[in-house]
């Protein structure tokens, strides 16, 4: 049996045998010299207390706000619950959109990100929320708004009259304006045959839109003159469609354009005897180049593809009479025939002829040009839509991310009332003066703009706000810079620098308006 001095031994060294898996000893060999856990264990826990009392001291030293943050041309933005405000009149006021934050500071304002205590400081004094109603969120960035967008004013349908006819306007920037490009884009030898309620349409592929007269002759036989053979039936569209269009003029077999059609021919001779007024000649130059003609009763004069057909269908033949080049030297003194329409020079065919057994969508495309007879505007004609997403309102389609500062003009360009278009699919009139009114950037039209349907209102105006904002309106006075082109709202909004871009009133109209956007309609109180 173990004696006492025997089991203390095996004990000891048991435990000598215990520690030194855990702890290394020292080089002596000796376990006891081994270093001990508390010895490393202090020195972290004083450590962690230093750290502890320098990140307290940084917290303390360091302020929850910048300092003059209460002064400051900046929108404040609640770090903890992302609440917009701005400081008017020494009042911290809850606003309720970027827009108008923007419109209640001067130009070239920022964004400051203050914390929510410093924001409920006792001595911050608050004041009520103010905005308007339905004001943007999101504002395009001067680039993108001094940048022209491709506007496509769409129609989709088919032949069936009385069904219903889908409308969307889009307006598309970067990547996506290429959509109503490529294939779908009319050539000089296409256009569309389209019809209203009211009247039968060629629309070239200059965006012209040309009605078609029968005056007395059969409505196929004009067509058919117009398209050719393989004309189809017309796409049903809208009158608000076809007023994105330049009208231009009438087309109709022209009988009434050539006196003494049918009748003998007495002038000069041009190569062929029997000749009548009205016969369709044809001559080939040294080049070898087949030259057209219609002899009139001054002679023959040159005449243009399309106006052609139109001449064949008179006689109900497309026969021409071959002459020689030098009988029709007199022929370069004469204006061409119908010279003075603008009727296409080319000879057409029916683009959408698919619309017998489908719907198609024809679109009107603006891409931000004018020219002297007004918008210059292509034609687009697809299967669908040129673009299947959904942005914006009901009716229109802005590329996410985008927006414009447009001016709504008429005819060639000129006054107008401006606006700014956002993502949101509405336009929201813009005041260009520092009066408090809205006007145009030449001080002509304003307000409604032309030949468009108009858009339905998006929301409640910001209105007057006299005697109404009280101290915020001393303190919006006091925040503001200057007079001027540099204290308007575009300048406020960060547009000073922005020419506006032309649109057609008729594109233009097709999209909702919103509030406008002044500074006398952000000092608006809400809810009191």
């Amino acid at each position: 049996m173990a004696s006492r001095r025997n089991e203390l031994s095996a004990y000891t060294f048991a435990r000598r045998r215990t520690v030194a898996a855990f702890l290394q000893p020292s080089g002596g060999g000796n376990v006891d010299d081994a270093p001990k856990a508390l010895r490393a264990v202090v020195p972290s826990l004083v450590l962690g207390a230093v750290a502890i009392a320098a990140f307290g001291a940084y917290g303390m030293l360091k302020p929850s706000a910048p300092k003059g943050w209460q002064g400051a041309n900046d929108v404040i933005v609640d770090k903890e619950t992302t609440t917009r405000y701005v400081m008017l009149g020494g009042q911290l006021h809850p606003v309720l959109n970027i827009a108008s934050a923007r419109l209640l500071l001067s130009g070239n304002s920022g964004v400051e990100y203050i914390e929510d205590s410093a924001l409920n400081a006792p001595g911050v004094s608050h004041g009520v929320t103010v905005g308007i109603p339905y004001a943007p969120d999101s504002l395009p960035s001067a680039t993108d708004a001094a940048t022209p967008k491709t506007w496509a004013a769409c129609d989709r349908s088919d032949a069936t009259s009385g069904d219903p006819v889908g409308q969307k306007l889009f307006v598309l920037g970067g990547s996506e304006a290429g959509a109503v490009g490529g294939q779908g884009r009319l050539s000089p030898h296409q256009a569309l045959y389209v019809q209203t309620p009211e009247n039968s349409y060629l629309v070239d592929s200059s965006g012209v839109a040309h009605q078609l007269e029968t005056n007395g002759d059969s409505g196929q036989t004009l067509a058919d003159a117009a398209f050719g053979l393989s004309y189809g039936k017309p796409q049903q569209v809208t009158d608000a469609w076809l007023a994105t269009l330049q009208q231009g003029d009438a087309i109709s077999l022209p009988r009434a354009d050539i006196p003494g059609y049918g009748t003998p021919y007495s002038g000069q001779s041009v190569g062929y005897s029997g000749a009548k007024i009205g016969d369709l000649l044809q001559a080939t130059d040294p080049s070898g180049n087949v030259m057209h003609y219609v002899l009139l009763q001054d002679g023959p004069h040159r005449i243009s593809d399309f106006a052609r057909g139109l001449v064949a269908a008179l006689h109900n033949s497309t026969q021409e009479q071959s002459v020689g080049q030098f009988n029709m030297a007199g022929a370069n003194q004469l204006a061409p025939f119908e010279s003075t329409k603008n009727w296409p020079q080319d000879s057409v065919t029916q683009a959408n002829n698919g619309v017998s057994g489908n719907a198609m969508a024809a679109c009107a495309v603006y891409g931000g040009g004018m020219g002297q007879s007004g918008a210059q505007l292509g034609v687009w004609v697809g299967q669908n839509f040129p673009v299947n997403k959904n942005s914006g309102s009901a009716g229109v389609y802005v590329t996410p991310g985008t927006g414009m500062l447009l001016q709504a003009v008429s005819g060639q360009g000129g006054s107008g009332q401006v606006y700014l278009l956002t993502d949101t699919g509405l336009r929201y009139p813009v005041q260009m003066n520092s009066d408090g009114n809205s006007g145009s950037t030449s001080g002509g039209t304003s307000g409604s703009t032309s030949g468009g349907t108009s858009g339905s209102n998006g929301g409640a105006s910001g209105g007057s706000s006299a005697g109404a904002a009280g101290g915020a309106a001393g303190g919006a006075a006091g925040a503001g810079a200057g007079s001027g082109q540099n204290d308007t709202a575009a300048a406020r909004l960060g547009y000073g620098q922005v020419q506006p871009l032309p649109v057609p009133g008729s594109f233009a109209g097709m999209v909702p308006s919103g509030p406008m956007l002044s500074k006398d309609a952000a000092e608006t109180p809400q809810g009191s």
